[in-house]
C-alpha cells in the first residue's frame, strides 16, 4: 500500500497537496470544496497588515486574463460537480503553456480582518473536517502590527501559520527604519528579525513565505532558518512588472487600466524546483512547501524530488476547479505503485542530490565547436525517413545551415552540423534522433 501522507512543520498532512492562499481559499466555503476534492489543507488569505487597508479600493472588473492560451479544443469538458474528477480524461495529459495575468492595478490583501479573521478560521475548520489542515497567514508593516497579528492567531484554531514576507504590501516602517514599502524578503537581516519576533510570540508552528523575485533567494531563505521558523514556503506570489499588449491597437492591459500586471504561469515551476534544490544543497533543514507553476501531477512529484515536503496550488484550481486534487492524487498513487515507492520519503530530495554545482567536473566532456576548428562531434543526427512528414521544421530551425530538404526528405551536412539538438527537439513526429558515431 502506498502511503501518501507527509510531515510538514511538525504536523501530519494526509497528502502533500495544499490549496495556496488565493481566491480559491478566500472563504470557508471555498476551502470546503478543496477538502471535498482531496486537498490536505488550505492556506487562507492573509490577515491585512492594517485593518484600515480593508477600505482600499483595489479591484477592477474583470480582474484576470489568460495570455498565450492554446489548445482548449483538446481538453475534455469539466463536469458540473466541482469536486469530481473528470471522467474519461487521460491522467497526466500534457496541457498547453500559458501566462496568467492579474490585470487589476491593486489586489485585495484579505477579505476578513482580526475578529472576522478568527471566524474565517473557525468556520473553515468546521466545514472542512478534522483531517484538513488550516493555515493562517499574517503580515505587517510595523513591529506593533506584527505583534498584534501573532497575538490574534494564538487565539485561533489554525493548525499552522504562514509569516507572509512576500506580500506586496509588507513593509516595516518604524520596525526597521528602512523606507516603507521595501519588501521584507529583500533584506536578510530584516527577514531574520521578523521571523525571530514572530516565532517567539506564536504558540503554533510557523513557516515563512518568500516570493520568487529576490536577488539572492538563498540568503533570505537562510535568514528564515536562523529566525527559528519550522518551514519555508517558497512561492511564486507574482512576477512584476508584466504587460499584455494588443498588437492591433497597441493598447496595454484592459480598457481603462493601461498598467503593469502581475504574472503567473507553468513556466515558473522550473525556477521553484531549482531554488528548492539549491536550498537543500546548501544544507537547509527546514521543511519546504513549493508554490508556483504546478499544472499537472508530474509537477508535484518533481517538487518533492527537488526537496519539498508539500506543494501549494492556486492558479490551476482557478482555471480547472478544485477537482484537480482528485485527479492528481489518483495519478500520483498509481505512479508510486508502478515504481515501487511506498511513501514520499523514498523520493524526497533525490534530484537535489544529483545536481552538480562544480562545473569544472564537465571539463573533459566539453569541446570546441566545429566553427572554431574543434574536433568532429562524437554524435550525429539521424533522420528516419519513414517517420518524416517533410514539414520542414528541422531545416527552418537549423541555425548552422546544416539541414536541407533534398528530394523530399531532409539531409544533414556533417561538416556543418554541430549536433546542437535543436532539430531533434523541434521534430513533431520524433523522426530525428541523436546517435553515437
Amino acid at each position: 500500500m502506498v502511503n501518501l501522507s507527509v510531515n510538514y512543520c511538525g504536523l501530519k498532512f494526509k497528502n502533500p497537496l495544499i490549496c495556496a492562499a488565493s481566491p480559491v481559499t478566500h472563504t470557508p466555503e471555498s476551502c470546503q470544496q478543496a477538502a471535498k476534492a482531496g486537498f490536505a489543507g488550505a492556506a487562507l488569505k492573509t490577515n491585512p497588515r492594517d485593518p484600515s487597508s480593508m477600505e482600499e479600493k483595489t479591484v477592477s472588473r474583470p480582474v484576470y486574463r489568460l495570455g498565450d492560451w492554446r489548445g482548449q479544443g483538446r481538453w475534455k469538458p469539466i463536469p458540473p460537480k466541482i469536486s469530481a474528477p473528470r471522467k474519461g480524461k487521460k491522467l497526466g495529459v500534457k496541457k498547453p503553456p500559458y501566462s496568467f495575468f492579474a490585470v487589476s492595478p491593486g489586489m485585495p490583501n484579505a477579505y476578513f480582518s482580526d475578529g472576522q479573521y478568527l471566524d474565517y478560521i473557525k468556520k473553515t475548520k468546521d466545514l472542512a473536517g478534522d483531517d484538513f489542515r488550516v493555515i493562517a497567514s499574517i503580515t505587517g508593516d510595523t513591529e506593533k502590527r506584527w505583534k498584534e497579528q501573532c497575538e490574534l492567531i494564538n487565539q485561533s484554531e489554525a493548525d499552522l501559520v504562514e509569516i507572509n514576507l512576500g506580500d506586496p504590501f509588507c513593509s516595516f516602517g518604524d520596525f526597521s527604519g528602512l523606507t516603507p514599502g521595501l519588501p521584507a524578503s529583500a533584506v536578510p537581516e530584516i527577514v531574520e528579525k521578523i521571523c525571530k519576533m514572530c516565532t517567539d510570540l506564536l504558540e503554533k508552528p510557523a513557516a515563512a513565505k518568500l516570493p520568487l523575485q529576490m536577488t539572492v533567494p538563498l540568503l533570505s531563505a537562510q535568514a528564515c532558518e536562523r529566525g527559528g521558523v519550522s518551514g519555508l514556503v517558497f512561492a511564486n506570489s507574482s512576477l512584476r512588472p508584466g504587460l499584455s499588449i494588443d498588437i492591433e491597437t497597441g493598447e496595454v492591459g484592459l480598457p481603462g487600466f493601461p498598467c503593469f500586471q502581475g504574472v503567473w504561469g507553468p513556466w515558473v515551476a522550473l525556477l521553484i524546483c531549482g531554488n528548492i534544490a539549491n536550498f537543500k544543497i546548501h544544507g537547509m533543514k527546514l521543511d519546504i512547501s513549493g508554490v508556483g507553476g504546478i499544472i499537472e501531477p508530474e509537477d508535484v512529484i518533481r517538487f518533492i524530488m527537488a526537496g519539498a515536503n508539500t506543494v501549494q496550488i492556486a492558479r490551476t484550481v482557478m482555471i480547472e476547479g478544485w477537482g484537480i486534487a482528485t485527479e492528481f492524487l489518483e495519478f500520483i498513487q498509481k505512479w508510486m505503485e508502478k515504481n515501487g515507492y511506498k511513501d514520499f520519503d523514498e523520493i524526497r530530495g533525490i534530484a537535489a542530490k544529483k545536481v552538480v554545482t562544480d562545473w569544472t567536473q564537465f571539463d573533459d566532456k566539453l569541446e570546441l565547436p566545429l566553427i572554431m576548428e574543434g574536433p568532429p562531434p562524437k554524435q550525429r543526427i539521424e533522420i528516419n525517413n519513414k517517420k518524416c512528414i517533410t514539414c520542414g521544421w528541422c531545416e527552418a530551425g537549423c541555425m548552422h545551415l546544416a539541414i536541407e530538404i533534398r528530394k523530399k526528405y531532409p539531409e544533414v551536412d556533417r561538416k556543418l552540423c554541430e549536433v546542437c539538438g535543436m532539430c531533434e527537439a523541434l521534430c513533431p513526429v520524433r523522426a530525428i534522433s541523436i546517435v553515437e558515431v
